[in-house]
């Protein structure tokens, strides 16, 4: 395991030099002159020339690249334009405020998945004197199955049922998987038609997520809902009927 370990963070070291050559080149064969943000508009020539030898803009890609590597690899990177600070601090006091926002956001997702997730399924049970059965069965339980639920879309939704709209995936299409992941199981036609906001494109599909969206299309909530056209989902589903024999493949929905 050291010996993995160790072979990883050498590989990491040709991975992070390419990295760095690709942005330093991207940054250099972008359109236009990166003195534009620090020069004022009536700016001299003899000003431009100076700023460009203060920034090293003046040197080979080759010096510049390296000069940039060394300092970076020092910690150094730089005095921010915009501020005149370094851009560490810069960079530091960024990330002290993402981390306080994830943390915070994290606290509130626990204290709310607590309370919602197992304190209320107890509480719920204690009214029929079964205040642990409840956080059983309606907390671990119920979390249990539904991480199960979930995981089935992309192992049951691509094992069971059939492909009635393309054979190119091995997305199905399950009545099964369907009522299993709450309406993900019209899966085949998920993959052929990605921007459609259905998955079960019959009124039957059993598909709470798509009825809930036409329902709150119809109360002005949301809007301009992406369906694929008729005519190129009849032509998927001739394509597939034309598919061998062979293959396994029906065109008509089902388990």
């Amino acid at each position: 395991m050291l010996i993995f370990i160790c072979k990883r963070l050498v590989y990491t070291i040709p991975i992070m030099l390419g990295v760095a050559v690709v942005c330093f080149m991207l940054v250099h064969l972008a359109p236009g002159d990166p003195l534009v943000s620090v020069l004022p508009p009536d700016a001299s020539e003899n000003l431009k020339q100076q700023l460009m030898t203060l920034y090293g803009f003046d040197r080979p890609y080759w010096e510049q690249f390296f000069k940039w590597l060394g300092r970076t690899l020092q910690g150094d990177l730089g005095t921010s334009i915009r501020t005149n600070r370094p851009v560490v601090l810069e960079v530091t006091k960024a990330v002290h405020n993402t981390l306080m926002l994830a943390a915070l956001a994290t606290v509130i997702g626990f204290v709310l998945g607590t309370l919602f997730g197992f304190a209320l399924p107890a509480l719920v049970a204690s009214a029929w004197g079964d205040p642990l059965g409840g956080l059983l069965l309606g907390g671990f339980l119920r979390l249990l199955v539904q991480y199960h639920a979930t995981f089935a879309i992309n192992s049951v939704a691509h094992t069971i049922g059939q492909r009635p709209y393309s054979t190119e995936t091995s997305a199905r299409d399950s009545v099964l998987t369907a009522l299993l992941t709450l309406g993900e199981g019209y899966h085949n036609y998920h993959h052929r038609f990605p921007g459609d906001y259905r998955n079960g494109i019959l009124a039957h599909h059993f598909d709470p997520t798509k009825w809930w969206i036409w329902a709150l299309s119809k109360t002005g909530l949301a809007w301009d809902l992406r369906r694929a056209p008729e005519e190129a989902i009849r032509k998927a589903r001739d394509k597939v009927r034309r598919a061998p024999e062979s293959q396994g493949v029906r065109a008509e929905p089902g388990l």
